[in-house]
């Protein structure tokens, strides 16, 4: 409960439960901006590539557009 930005370092597990909905209102900017820069990847890792304008997913040692 409460209002506000946490802070979550990037290797902290974080579990959303919710009786209806869970919001998510932001997106994960990359820095340098590519999904290279995330080390190292895992299954399940969902990032905006802003260097390709595309949400990418990591599944089975690669990183997969959502779109084309």
């Amino acid at each position: 409960t409460g209002t506000g930005v946490p802070t979550i370092m990037s290797t902290t597990n974080i579990i959303l439960t919710a009786s209806n909905a869970v919001n998510i209102n932001s997106v994960l900017r990359l820095t340098p901006k590519s999904s290279e820069s995330v080390t190292p990847p895992a299954n399940g890792d969902i990032v905006y590539d802003p260097n390709v304008n595309k949400f990418l997913g990591y599944a089975n040692g690669n990183w997969v557009a959502f779109h084309s």
